[in-house]
Order: C-alpha cells, then structure tokens, then sequence
C-alpha cells in the first residue's frame, strides 16, 4: 500500500483536463450568504433560518463537509462548539459524542441524532449513537448541530443537544477511495424524480498498537480492523415519503470492555429504521402531517471478561480457561406521530401527538462459566466445556409513551418574535410523565444583530439496561429509577453579514435525579443523584475574507464542571482554513481539546489525561465538471494521545489512531 497509494494519486492528480482551467466549479463554489439563508428544521416545528432559530443552532452543508473530507459524524462533532467526541473503551469503534459538558461515564446519554426526519432510538439503550454507531457523511445534504436543551420537539433523550442529519441529495455519482492500513471505500448515490438510494461501504484491516493487557499488565500486539455499511433509501413526492436506512458494523480485537483479546473480541451490530409521513392540507394555511415508525437494533458481542485463571478456585470443575461471554441483544419499537399546523398573519400554532411502543428488549448471554451463580456469588460456579445454557442478562418489559405537544410562535412586533413550546410526556416502565415547557424570546437590533433569550427543559426516561440488568456481576439495573431532567436558560448574541457571522452564548444547566453508576461492593449500580449544575460560553465565528478564502472557529469554555464529567474536556477550540484556486481547494481543521481526567482505582483517585491538538487536511482538485478527487490526511501529525475509560483497568487511558492517508474519486453522472 505505501507504494501504490502514492501512484495513485499522482496518476489522478496529473489527469488531463477536458476544458479550459477555469471550470463551473461544482463542488468548491460555496457562499457564505447562501447558507446563512439556510433554514433550519430541527429546533423547533416551523422553519426558521440561524437568526430566528429558537437555539444556537451550527449548520453544515453537504458541500462543505465533502471539501472538508471527513468521514463520520464523530470527526464532524468536534468542529462544533459545545460538542465533544472521543474513543470508547467498550468497542474499538465507539465514539461518544457529548453536549455542554454533560457525560456520564464515556456513553452518550444527552444527545440525541435525528436522520431526515426520525429520531435514532433503541428500546435497549437510550443513546443515539449506542444505536447507530459511525454515522458516514457521504450523502449528507446538511447537518444542523442545536445546542441545549430539545426534549420539547423530540422527547426522551435530548437533555442538551439534538443533530438533526438530512440525506436529500439530488445527485447521481460513485466514489471509491483506498488508504494506508489497506483502507477502502465505495459509494453510490442514486437519485431520479424522487428516489433517492445511497450505498456506502468502508473499513480497513486495523492499525498497531501495543496494548497493556489488564489482566498481566504485559504489553499485546493488536489492531483495530473494521468493515461498515450503510444503505439509504428516500422516496419522496409532494405530499408523502417513506425512508429506510440500515446501519451495520463490524469489529475485531482491540479493547472490548476495557480488555484486549485478538483471537475473542469481536463485534457484529445492526441498526434498521423504517419511517413513512404524509401530509394533508385543506388550505394555504392549514396542514395536517402523520407519520409511522419502526426499528430493530441486533448486537452479537464477543469478549474476554477475565484473564486466565481467575475462576479457578471458585469453578467446578476447577478450570484456568478465562471467562469467556458471547451476547446476543435485539430490540424493536414501533410509533407514530400527528401534527397539525396553522399559519396566521403574525403567528404559527403546531399542535399534536406521539405514541411509541417497545417490545421487550432481549439479552441473552452463552459464557463458559455459570453467569448466574457468578452474580449471585453462588460458588462453586459451574464450568461449560461447550454449549453452554443462555443466560438472560435483561428482565424483558415492555414500554409504552405517550406525548401530547404545542408550540405557538407569534410575531408581536416587527422586530420581536416569541415562541412558546408545551409537551406533556408520559412512560408506562416508571409509570412517570413529565411536564416540559419552553419559552424563546428573540429581538433584531437590526437587519445585522440579534438577541435571543431561552429557557427550556429536558428529560430522559432510564433506558432496558438501566432499570433490567441482571446476571451480570459487575453491572446491575434498579427498577426504581425515575427520569433526569435538566432546566437550562441561555442568553445568545447573533451577528450576521454577507462575508461573516458571529455567535456567543453564554448557558447555565441544572440536573436534577441524575441517573449515574454508583460502585456497590465491586458492582456498579444505577442510581439517581442530587442536584447538580454546570455552566459556560460558547463562541462560533466565520469569515469568508475573500471569494476564494475563509475561516471557521469555535471555541467552548466550561466555567462549572459536573462532578460525574470528570471525562469531558473543559475547554474546546476549533479553526477550518480553507482556500480555492482554481481547480484546487484545501482545508486544514485543526482542534484542541484541554485535559481530562479518569478513575484509577476503585478509591475513586484519579488520573489526568493531557491535553492535545489534532490536525486534518483535505485536498480537492476537480478535473472536469463531473470528476473530482480528494486527497485526506487525519491526524496529520500522527500523534498518539489518549481518552478516558470508563472503568478503573486502563490506567494509561485509551489510545488514538494515528495518521490515516486516504484518497478518492468521485465521478458525477
């Protein structure tokens, strides 16, 4: 590969040019303007472009994310301000993704992904990305990132952040990259009167890291192999469209659950979603829209839970094997939506209902040692020298929620726009509603500046892990759990230009009922927490100085920490240069997060991880109108640094990748 890659792309970088060098440049003609006009759809249930939207609210087109060559959701994340990502222990390809400092070991619990339309759910696990995995940007059409609290419009799960992703292109074409690691990728997009469909298929045979076995404390050679795929498909007409997606990936060694095996860990894990709306209008001022869902979440998890020997003395027969698990999980939901929308000379009224059902979410567990005796400390534990019985490792129970919701917004003055938002949310699994209200008060100084006030509150019902673990001697679920809701206010500040804008706000969140592990005797249970705050500013500013040259920045400050987020960075800082000259185009995204911390033994002592800088490069050069080609260097420094844990057996925290080179073509047609 390091021979062919650098072929390669000399061969496609001296392709000859079939017109003038001056060329309708499709894919770099960008305007600042244009997207500030860009209206938004996933902060409330009206359009409004960035300076009457009722959030701060950071939108990326599907143009700028393919100059900018990122591949996933998590990498895009991180050039948001207010947004984290970072690895996983529990899968060599998990990443979380936080919202405003809030994390509760290193899940994503506070922010929730949309994709056109319908929110990423699991009846397993209240976590969008727990669900869905690497979300691919290959077919984006835009991506809202909305900060803060949005329960209001999408229920349980978005405590502080909700990205809303659209996948409407109107664009034929195929692309095909390679990369060092023997990287390879392949996407189709297909549109016509319509029907959109999008396949995407990527992975690579795994990079080399030297791992500390928590087991021997020896150091292990490993890689981190995948393979991912995605199929979209969108049909759509005026009045109605139905969407499928289905979302696959597969892993191989690394750290699964914090410990590190070649020949056992491994991961194969599905997520299908099926949606279908349609509209109903009686006039130009009225509308009714009804839409259904369904999902499927399946998981195959293999690990090794201990080292070699550990069960020996308590086993029967008496057997050295390490404990050995392989799970399997599957979930499924079903919903529905109506709202009803009226449009006045000075206001807008939605109003409406959701119902969303659960199917008992099933985990079964096949280990070579007696899971059951092993949770209940029942020793001696039995040992299976093949086929093994399954062990239920969740109670099944059902869930039903209920949600009845209103938002009016009202134009009092020509310059002073109020929205009012209610939604009453009621759960049958705790037999629990909550009553959440909203209130956006937006003001124009003038055609230039806004002032925007919120105050908004959040909620998230316990997920099936969370209320129904069992048999699992280190992780137990509480049936008597009730939901954590959040109270945020926030001030923002918006400025606006043809070649600029600027965004401050300042925020302050209050958690109550938080729902967090608790270390019980060696075993962590979930329990609801007191009262706790955080608050801190965040600033977005960008800058188109020339036709052909602009600057993206970010920067979020945590002033108040939560006591739980000890793994979430205080401090963030992103800056995107980007330049245009004639066929060419570059970016250069650099990103620095501030040091974190992570448990080191069961004392709750701690260790600080240091702060670091990443750095990517994308280069674009278009060799005709429908052929382009991208050269993308992640981690151009090709630092190694380091991300929490969620347990206290990495004492070294967790390693990055290094630097990827990856090149593709794509060819419209």
């Amino acid at each position: 590969m390091s021979v062919r890659l650098p072929l390669l792309v000399l061969c496609l970088v001296c392709f000859p040019a079939w017109a003038t060098d001056e060329i309708d440049d499709y894919y770099f003609n960008l305007s600042l303007e244009e997207l500030l006009a860009v209206e938004v759809s996933g902060a409330s249930f009206s359009l409004e472009t960035l300076a009457y939207t009722p959030a701060s609210v950071t939108v990326f087109t599907g143009k700028e994310i393919q100059q900018l060559g990122l591949r996933n959701l998590h990498e895009l994340s991180n050039l948001v301000p207010g947004f984290q990502s970072k690895r996983q222990s529990e899968n060599s390809h998990f990443y979380s993704i936080s919202g405003r400092g809030r994390q509760i070991g290193t899940s994503t619990r506070s922010v929730k992904i949309i994709i056109n339309g319908q929110a990423i759910t699991s009846g397993f696990i209240a976590s969008s990305i727990g669900s869905i995995f690497e979300v691919p940007l290959d077919n984006v059409s835009k991506i809202e990132f909305i900060r803060g609290p949005g329960s209001v419009v999408y229920g349980s799960g978005a405590l502080l952040g909700i990205i809303n992703i659209e996948t409407y292109q109107d664009e034929n074409y195929i692309s095909a990259g390679i990369g060092n690691h023997d990287y390879t990728s392949s996407v189709v997009n297909y549109y016509n009167k319509g029907v959109q469909f999008s396949a995407i298929f990527r992975g690579d045979l795994g990079q080399n890291y030297s791992l500390k076995d928590t087991d021997s404390n020896s150091r292990i050679s490993a890689k981190d192999p995948y393979t991912q795929a995605h199929f979209y498909l969108v049909k759509s007409s005026e009045k109605s469209r139905f969407v499928f997606h289905n979302h696959r990936l597969n892993t191989i060694g690394f750290y699964t659950f914090d410990r590190v095996d070649n020949d056992i860990n491994g991961s194969d894990r599905q997520y299908t979603m099926a949606s279908f709306s349609h509209g109903f209008s009686s006039s130009d001022y009225f509308d009714v829209t009804v839409s259904t869902f369904y999902n499927v979440r399946k998981n195959n998890i293999r690990a090794r839970l201990t080292g070699p020997g550990a069960l020996a003395p308590i086993s029967n027969p008496s057997n050295a094997a390490p404990l050995e698990v392989s799970v399997v999980i599957e979930s499924k939901q079903y919903g529905g939506k109506l709202v009803a929308d009226w449009l006045f000379i000075d206001g807008h009224l939605s109003i409406g209902g959701e119902y969303q059902y659960s199917d008992p979410a099933t985990g079964l567990a096949f280990a070579n040692f007696n899971l059951e005796q092993l949770a209940a400390l029942n020793f001696p534990v039995d040992y299976y020298d093949n086929n093994p019985p399954p062990v239920p490792i969740l109670r099944e129970e059902d869930n039903h929620t209920l949600a009845l919701f209103g938002e009016y917004q009202q134009q009092v003055t020509p310059k002073f726009n109020t929205i009012y938002s209610l939604r009453y949310d009621y759960a049958k699994n705790i037999d629990e509603g909550e009553i959440l209200p909203r209130l956006a008060l937006i003001y124009e100084i003038n055609e230039n500046h806004f002032v925007k006030g919120f105050y908004s509150q959040a909620f998230r019902n316990p997920d099936a892990v969370e209320l129904n673990a069992i048999n699992n001697n280190t992780l137990v679920g509480n049936e008597d759990l009730t939901s954590e809701t959040i109270t945020s206010s926030e001030v923002v500040w918006f400025s606006q230009y043809p070649n600029f804008y600027f965004n401050f706000s300042y925020f302050y969140n209050q958690i109550d009922n938080s729902i967090e592990q608790t270390l019980i005797q060696g075993t962590r249970v979930f329990k609801n927490h007191n009262k706790e705050s955080n608050d801190g500013f965040e600033i977005e500013y960008r800058h188109q100085i020339t036709k052909d040259v602009s600057v993206r920045s970010s920067y979020s400050r945590m002033l108040n920490m939560l006591g739980s987020s000890f793994r979430v960075s205080d401090t963030k800082g992103s800056i995107t240069l980007s330049g245009k000259h004639r066929r060419w185009q570059a970016n250069l995204s650099s990103v620095y997060l501030s040091d974190t911390e992570m448990l080191m033994n069961a004392n709750n002592d701690r260790l600080t991880l240091p702060s670091y800088w990443y750095h990517n490069v994308a280069i674009n050069y278009q060799h005709s109108a429908d052929l382009h080609s991208q050269l993308l260097v992640n981690n151009l420094q090709d630092s190694q640094y380091f991300t929490p844990t969620v347990s206290t057996n990495l004492d070294e925290g967790l390693p990055s990748r290094g630097r990827e080179v990856m090149y593709s073509l794509k060819l419209r047609f």
